[in-house]
């Protein structure tokens, strides 16, 4: 049995994998608002209607699940559908994240005609089936208190609203603030953020500027400022007013290098078919579970794995693009396929406490066939990583790749190479790539495109 993420925070829940299977555990506090939920029939329509992951009561006995210190013990055991992928807010779009947090609202909503709450508004309690966002943590339930404000407003506006505010009204992505800060930026930080102009707009005026007025009138660890906030509106209100302002929230101009990348200009037409087929025949003879698309781009060739069966994380340092591939596949109902933003060259190393509750994203793909298409080259040469430290990198997901190589005197490696200044101290070339592989792993299949400046190897 392994304790899940950071689950452990919680007095009156606990999230456990047990071989292969999610379970929560409540104490008899944590299970108030499950209870009233579960009763009322709301947490059954929220689950058909797919806004909360599967949940189910199960035999609490025979569960061998310590109790924190000093607690009476659990009282009751959930069995929830299992998310296949794990991801967090900083590896989400702009489109991702506000669909995540609507999503939220809407559990909120739902539940406060029950008398139920959320006790916090974290990104933490959404996860994505595909491109579909889902609530999880149902141990977040409680009863919601008459006349009081929304307990989770303070750290929803911090983790949704302002991050979103950044991308949309001063074109800053939320992302890198959320990776160094998971709690996001203070109502303080953001009036310094969005500068005096800005302040005097509605949604900011409401759920900013009172908001960063309130923390400087008060001390302590904010439930005095939750108060004031929420002296604006009751809960229901609140939540309408923000699902409201952020659906207003217009898309974010942030700068793409890779929008339009998608018309694959660089190949001829023999040359995109023969890549195709490449990566289909070896879809077809592996017919791996999950895949990991690196560099996927507008995830052409993320849709080809998942036509063959696959859960795809299709994986992209550009957020336009991996934006846009998130509104396609919304659209598509049953899609398998996972856009998230990741630099290569920087990933996530384990997060959190003791650096223990946020594992590296491919640790939590877990691919089984890993494709690299035309993504070596940028490693090696724009980001400076030595051409053996990328092979030793793809050999250790232990998993079969599908690694695209362009040849030195391929268009985009010069263009690459023209933009330093020692470009031939870069060891990188098809015999030293051939080499290198060969090293760490069995090349089962090599294929020279046509045009004659890239090559495919499947190497297990």
């Amino acid at each position: 049995m392994t304790s899940a993420g950071g689950s452990f925070r919680d007095p009156d829940s606990r999230v456990h994998r047990v071989d292969g299977r999610i379970i929560r555990v409540l104490s008899a506090a944590g299970r108030a608002g499950y209870d009233l939920l579960s009763s009322s029939g709301v947490l059954d329509r929220l689950i058909d209607s797919g806004l909360v992951v599967g949940t189910s009561e199960i035999p609490l006995d025979g569960l061998e699940v310590e109790p924190p210190p000093g607690s009476a013990g659990w009282d009751l055991a959930l069995e929830h559908e299992l998310v296949p992928m794990i991801s967090y807010a900083h590896e989400w779009s702009f489109e991702q994240l506000r669909a995540a947090a609507i999503v939220h609202l809407d559990v909120v909503e739902a539940a406060l005609a029950a008398g139920v709450t959320t006790a916090d508004g974290s990104t933490a309690n959404i996860q994505f089936m595909g491109c579909r966002p889902v609530f999880i943590d149902v141990g977040s339930l409680v009863p919601a208190r008459p006349g009081q404000p929304w307990p989770g407003y303070r750290q929803f506006c911090r983790q949704f609203v302002f991050p979103l505010l950044l991308s949309a009204r001063i074109g800053v992505s939320h992302r890198p603030w959320l990776r160094g800060d998971p709690e996001g930026p203070t109502p303080t930080d953001m009036t310094r953020l969005l500068g005096k102009r800005r302040l005097h707009d509605r949604d900011v005026l409401t759920h900013v500027r009172l908001h960063a007025w309130a923390e400087r009138k008060v001390s302590g660890p904010g439930g005095e400022v939750e108060a004031v906030a929420g002296d604006i509106d009751l809960q229901t209100p609140v939540v309408r007013k923000l699902r409201h302002t952020i659906e207003a929230l217009p898309a974010p101009d942030l700068t793409s290098v890779w929008d339009g990348y998608g018309s694959r200009s660089h190949y001829d037409s023999a040359g995109l078919e023969a890549k195709e087929r490449f990566v289909a025949d070896v879809l077809s003879e592996l017919q791996p579970c999950r895949v990991a698309d690196l560099g996927a781009n507008d995830g052409h060739f993320s849709l080809l794995a998942s036509a063959a069966g696959a859960l795809v994380a299709a994986i992209d340092a550009d957020e336009v693009v991996v934006g846009s591939v998130f509104e396609r596949e919304r659209a598509r109902d049953g899609s398998t396929v996972l856009p998230l933003v990741a630099n290569l060259s920087d990933p996530d190393p384990t997060l959190g406490w003791r650096a223990n509750e946020r594992a590296p994203l491919l640790d939590r793909v877990q691919p089984d066939l890993v494709l690299a298409l035309a993504v070596v080259h940028h490693l090696v040469i724009s980001a400076n990583l030595p051409l053996e430290s990328v092979v030793d990198w793809l050999a250790d997901l232990d998993a079969a790749v599908v690694l695209e190589v362009p040849h030195r005197d391929d268009p985009m490696v010069q263009g690459l190479l023209a933009a330093k200044d020692r470009p031939d101290s870069f060891r990188y070339d098809l015999t030293a790539a051939e080499s290198e592989l060969t090293r760490r792993f069995t090349v089962a299949r090599r294929l020279e495109l046509p045009g004659a400046t890239r090559t495919l190897f499947w190497c297990r």
